[in-house]
């Protein structure tokens, strides 16, 4: 695994970034509501959900650990957190990243929407409060293994890391 990412593109991110190297998933009906978009991906598709990747050959099942603290110890595991977004982070980690760039963790709702292409088909809204929360768990993992997160979301409520300018990140 190490070494083979650069991005990756969680949930329907993949829509803004159809190059992304790898598209993460973490529910079995977020795969069933994009099946027919996500298939042909050239990229990895990666889930946490072990049903999503029996249903779906073409998807990658990693395991979860069902916790929201700390970064998995386990290369060919993920810690839970709750978030894909949490799920995506230690991926990124078990690919070998010491440089991880949020884009788009904005963790909050804007103009009634809790995510930036709108609800889900099935109109559930993440509880952003405690998810939030769950990201500092994992600060000391990322010391230990001196890997950097920098979240370069304008706007982000999610404090766990230092705010940074991506045009200035990517130098």
């Amino acid at each position: 695994m190490k070494g083979m990412c650069n991005v990756i593109a969680i949930n329907n991110s993949y829509q803004i970034a159809p190059w992304a190297d790898v598209i993460y998933g973490c529910d079995r009906v977020w795969w069933q509501w994009h099946e027919l978009n996500v298939q042909e991906h050239q990229g990895l598709k990666v889930t946490i959900s072990r049903n999503a990747a029996l249903k779906y050959d073409w998807i990658t099942w990693i395991r979860g650990e069902a916790t929201s603290n700390g970064l998995s110890k386990k290369s060919d595991y993920i810690v839970n957190g709750e978030i894909g977004g949490y799920q995506a982070i230690n991926l990124a980690v078990n690919f070998g990243a010491t440089k991880i760039l949020l884009i788009g963790y904005d963790m909050r709702n804007i103009n009634g929407a809790s995510h930036w292409h709108g609800d889900h088909p099935n109109r559930q809204r993440p509880y952003w409060g405690t998810r939030i929360k769950h990201f500092k768990n994992m600060l000391p993992d990322l010391k230990e293994r001196n890997i950097k997160v920098i979240n370069c979301s304008p706007g982000s409520v999610l404090d766990a890391f230092p705010m940074g300018n991506l045009e200035e990140e990517l130098k």
